[in-house]
């Protein structure tokens, strides 16, 4: 399912996976002072992207510019590599 910022998909759910056009999975890790969503890519499909330590905390909007469109894989849903 392509997400939309429309949907009615409960994003405070840590366990919602969005997955961008190049594969990768983000998982919600919490919300901004502003209430936007936090989403962290915790295994790039890049080697190139990958790096030590925490991954960067990035909006939901920020990701969806950047990398989308997003499709959200719901809980119990096997992701697609």
């Amino acid at each position: 399912m392509i997400y939309e910022p429309t949907d009615s998909t409960p994003l405070t759910t840590p366990a919602v996976v969005f997955v961008d056009r190049g594969g990768n999975e983000w998982r919600v890790t919490g919300h901004a002072a502003d209430g936007d969503v936090l989403l962290a890519c915790d295994e790039p499909c890049d080697p190139e992207d990958q790096g030590d330590g925490p991954s960067f905390p990035w909006t939901l909007r920020s990701v969806q510019s950047w990398f989308g469109p997003l499709s959200v894989v719901e809980p119990g849903s096997a992701v697609a590599s």
